[in-house]
């Protein structure tokens, strides 16, 4: 290991010396690595300095001058490779400007792209399979973190404004340019097309699979030797809605990965071995799964998770589920009675907050599915959203009857009974779900909110300080102001004020 305090005993390399203990004293000053770099090459020293260089980046990561030093010693020396993994890194954990991503360019073509059977060192290769449109700003840290993982990369552009294919090829993409036909489908089987792996895994660009699972995937293909088997990855999708079906908190299992408050699952076919016969159908929320049943193959779960960040951008967010829902309305009359379609789009009403749509599909749903505890639940919010809190008591009784365990069930019966002027019954039912769910922080909320109503201010204040270490002050502020609003609405103006002197200054 390179020494960061060498002895220097030739007059001579003083200047070097003094130098290097400067940088090692001030990383962070862009003078001093620039001065440093400067005689290293003067003075042959290149790879001394590309070891201290390298020592003061693991200690200092986020050092962005360290790494442009590196990168600058790594091309003096025509290590194109070295240079590439820096500039990679660079891109991801920067916002590249025109001039980065011209110059990585350049490397890049020096380097190649990668190809799945020539970087596969042991094992089945794996072929990371992406369409993308306008994701310059995640595509870096999600390729970033999967180059590792998998041996060649496919990135499928459906009509991107910015720079995302640069990025892409940066990153030693293979980058191919798709017509968009408002069809995921299509785009996803062109990318399968393009692929030379063994298997294929299916990502997208504000996704990542964290570092510490890739040696268990790989485990996980060399174990299989069938070539018949896909796997199932669940999702995480972080958020800030902690009152989402199935929502929950962050619990640091993944500390570097986990944002907002916490996440709710989806699950899906994401992991397969490459083969004709396997292909996505439906225009929109694609999937590959009839191809495979109908290939005979099985379908197993796979244990390691997607970190999925599209939700926490509230506002991109949006925008793109409106354009999935109306999609999703024409894959409906494409399907017609098919229980996944409605069920997706049913899902995508209440997150949008169209909560007639959202109940009149839900109720379609129960026509295939009658006794659907979920559901039952979910009919149930949308009427107290839109104010109708005896629907949502009934539909709420019906969601426990079909699973008494479904905490959904029963806060949607509390939150229901309490806009009902049934603070009591609404506390004693919020008590009994937290027993069992301690992190259920709507529950919390609620409670705190009813247990006010019911004069135990100080319960009451107890539970909003504690949700005030959990959750912002913009989001605790909101929901206070929006359940008040509520109260308002429906008569129980006593009730806003209790609320508010409860959260309010201590007397």
């Amino acid at each position: 290991m390179t020494s960061l305090s060498p002895n220097f005993s030739d007059t001579g390399c003083m200047r070097f010396a003094a130098l290097e203990k400067s940088v090692i004293d001030h990383p962070e000053n862009p003078e001093a690595l620039q001065g440093y770099f400067q005689q290293a090459v003067a003075a042959d020293n290149i790879d001394h300095a590309r070891g201290v260089l390298e020592q003061l980046q693991h200690r200092q990561p986020w050092n962005h001058h360290i790494r442009k030093m590196l990168i600058a010693l790594s091309l003096e020396q025509q290590d194109h490779v070295a240079a590439m993994d820096a500039i990679e890194t660079l891109v991801a954990f920067s916002t590249p400007g025109n001039d980065l991503i011209d110059s990585a360019l350049s490397v890049r073509n020096l380097v190649g792209a990668r190809i799945a059977k020539e970087n596969a060192e042991t094992g089945p290769s794996i072929s990371l399979c992406m369409i993308v449109k306008n994701e310059q700003a995640m595509l870096g840290p999600c390729l970033n973190s999967i180059k590792t993982l998998v041996d060649e990369l496919i990135v499928i552009d459906t009509g991107s404004s910015d720079r995302s294919a640069d990025i892409a090829r940066i990153f030693g993409a293979r980058v191919y340019h798709f017509k968009w036909c408002d069809d995921f489908s299509a785009a996803r089987n062109y990318s399968l097309e393009k692929a030379n792996g063994d298997w294929i895994l299916i990502q997208d660009a504000d996704e990542i699979i964290a570092p510490q699972d890739h040696a268990a995937l790989r485990r996980i293909i060399r174990r299989d030797p069938s070539n018949a088997t896909a796997y199932t990855l669940q999702t995480r999708n972080y958020n800030n809605l902690v009152n989402t079906m199935d929502w929950r908190a962050n619990d640091r299992s993944y500390p570097r990965q986990e944002t907002g408050m916490g996440w709710f699952p989806t699950s899906k076919v994401r992991l397969f071995p490459r083969c004709e016969a396997i292909r996505f159908a439906f225009p929109v929320h694609e999937l590959v799964e009839p191809s495979i049943r109908n290939a005979g193959w099985t379908i197993a779960d796979c244990p390691i998770p997607v970190h999925h960040y599209g939700h926490i951008n509230e506002a991109k967010n949006t925008r793109k589920a409106h354009y999935y829902f109306e999609l999703g309305y024409a894959k409906l009359d494409q399907l017609g009675r098919d229980k996944s379609a409605l069920r997706e789009l049913a899902v995508q009403a209440g997150q949008l907050e169209r909560w007639p749509e959202a109940i009149d599909l839900w109720n379609r749903f129960l026509t295939i599915c009658p006794g659907y505890s979920e559901a039952y639940a979910n009919i149930a919010g949308a009427y107290w959203q839109i104010g109708r809190y005896a629907q949502g008591v009934d539909f709420s009784r019906k969601a426990i009857q079909a699973d008494p365990d479904l905490k959904e069930g029963h806060y949607n019966l509390a939150v229901n009974l309490l806009m009902k002027g049934g603070a009591q019954e609404a506390a004693r039912i919020l008590h009994a779900i937290l027993r069992d769910n301690r992190h259920y922080l709507a529950a919390s909320f609620m409670l705190g909110a009813a247990l006010c109503i019911i004069g135990d201010i100080g319960a009451s204040r107890s539970i909003f300080n504690n949700l005030s270490k959990e959750l912002s002050s913009d989001v605790l502020n909101y929901a206070l102001g929006d359940l008040a609003q509520k109260f308002i609405d429906s008569d129980l103006e006593r009730y806003a004020v209790l609320l508010q002197k409860a959260v309010g200054p201590k007397q």
